[in-house]
């Protein structure tokens, strides 16, 4: 070939390699796209014969512990990625990766060192929670607190870290900080559906009533028991008050609660009872009259059976006797006096019996019966039975009024009283075998065949 055409062939063979060059993907696409079609095992079958004698490429090295590390071999890419670093120190992310490695590995405390340096170069706030949460496993506190708190300004409520950091600050003594941390808009003012579950207000709680700075816990807290509407919530943070509050305070949110939550008046004295807040208890207890000025029978009887079972029967008195002054409507008072005697027996009643309505007495006619017996005054006992008509009494009572007679009066003077209803046809039909009875043990055969003629009526048919 002559000169000038051989010179034409090697120009145009010069170009075509430039353009090839050219337009050929780089090195770093090439493998990314091997990558991106899962071929990391033809990366390394073509990567590995190159680190002998390109041992200082850190690409090299990153490319192939990318890829060892995604076909399951963590130590080979740790020890290539370790290789990295060392060309390359100032690389947030490799240490980051590196850490990530030995995890899956097991080596805790080279996963620690390198998540360290890593957050050292870039605090990223997922790697310093990640290390925060490695400080903790360790129990080095004073280090996760110190993490936390170069990041608090970015910790969710969500995350739990905000209390966390919290509790580590006062466990270190610094009570200040502690509470600075939960005084944010979020703890304090955020709607109810954003504490899930409440364990920052109940935190903040505790340590404002620590720091002795109670009128503040209080106010937060009947904000926040408003707020919640659940009674739960509301008891478990009469709790924390219960613990860390005065006496006083602690009665004021327990007010506050049973303002709120009056159904779980009788139920939050029995738990602070049994948590030994017997005077927060008997607070409730004794605020119970003045909020419930018309109560019904079973929430004055739930009233009296707690007081009873709280050993408190001073509220009891005090509230009836207030009930008797205002006056109360004559059913409210009725059911006082039912309640206490069923709770506290027919003795407790007697101090109220001169104060008691007519209206109540006249709709109880044993009732004075029950208090001349316990007075041991069976004369007047038998002379109010005696004024009693058991045919006009519901069939409960009947059974009662004969009851009473046979612990009043003797069989002699039980007959006579049965004698005298039988004649004026007043004596109830279920009192008929009583009545014969005491006739046939008297003698009194003509009374007792008169007791037993109705029976006997019956059995024969009647006309």
């Amino acid at each position: 070939m002559k000169g000038p055409a051989r010179s034409f062939v090697l120009l145009v063979l010069a170009i075509l390699i430039v353009a090839g060059y050219l337009l050929a993907p780089r090195r770093n696409e090439t493998f990314a796209i091997m990558r991106d079609q899962r071929q990391q095992l033809a990366i390394i079958a073509l990567l590995e014969p190159r680190l002998a004698t390109s041992e200082d490429d850190p690409y090299l090295l990153a490319t192939l512990a990318r890829s060892y590390a995604e076909v399951g071999e963590q130590w080979r890419a740790a020890e290539l990625l370790e290789r990295y670093v060392a060309l390359r120190p100032k690389d947030a992310e490799a240490y980051g990766q590196l850490a990530d490695l030995y995890q899956v590995i097991g080596d805790p405390e080279r996963r620690l060192a390198r998540l360290q340096k890593s957050v050292a170069l870039r605090p990223q706030l997922s790697r310093a929670l990640e290390l925060a949460g490695l400080y903790r496993d360790a129990g080095r506190f004073a280090d996760e607190r110190a993490v936390l708190a170069s990041h608090e300004a970015d910790l969710s409520l969500d995350s739990g870290l905000l209390l966390r950091l919290a509790q580590l600050r006062a466990a270190d003594g610094d009570l200040p900080g502690a509470i600075r941390t939960l005084m944010r808009p979020e703890v304090l003012t955020a709607s109810a559906s954003a504490i899930r579950p409440p364990a920052e207000r109940f935190y903040l709680a505790e340590l404002l009533l620590t720091a002795g700075r109670d009128a503040e816990a209080l106010r937060w807290g009947r904000r926040w028991i408003a707020q919640w509407r659940e009674p739960w919530r509301a008891s478990q943070l009469l709790r924390r008050f219960v613990a860390y509050a005065p006496v006083a305070t602690a009665a004021q949110l327990a007010d506050a609660v049973a303002l709120a939550h009056p159904e779980i008046r009788f139920y939050l004295a029995g738990e602070l009872s049994k948590a030994g807040a017997h005077a927060v208890a008997r607070r409730l207890l004794a605020g119970w009259s003045a909020a419930n000025p018309a109560p019904q029978p079973n929430q004055i009887a739930g009233f009296v059976a707690a007081c009873h079972d709280h050993d408190a029967p001073g509220i009891v008195w005090s509230a009836f006797a207030s009930a008797l002054a205002r006056p109360a409507p004559d059913a409210v008072i009725g059911s006082f006096a039912d309640a206490i005697i069923a709770q506290f027996g027919i003795g407790a009643i007697a101090p109220f019996w001169p104060s008691l309505p007519q209206a109540v007495v006249a709709r109880r006619p044993l009732l004075a019966v029950r208090l001349a017996l316990d007075a041991n005054d069976t004369a007047l006992a038998r002379r109010l039975l005696a004024a009693v008509a058991p045919a006009v009494l519901p069939a409960a009572e009947r059974r009662q009024w004969s009851a009473l007679l046979a612990a009043a009066a003797s069989p002699g003077e039980r007959f006579a009283i049965l004698r005298r209803l039988s004649e004026t046809g007043a004596l109830p039909a279920e009192l008929n075998s009583e009545y014969a009875s005491l006739a046939l043990q008297l003698g009194q055969e003509q009374a007792y065949r008169t007791a037993l003629a109705p029976a006997r009526y019956a059995t024969d048919g009647g006309p």
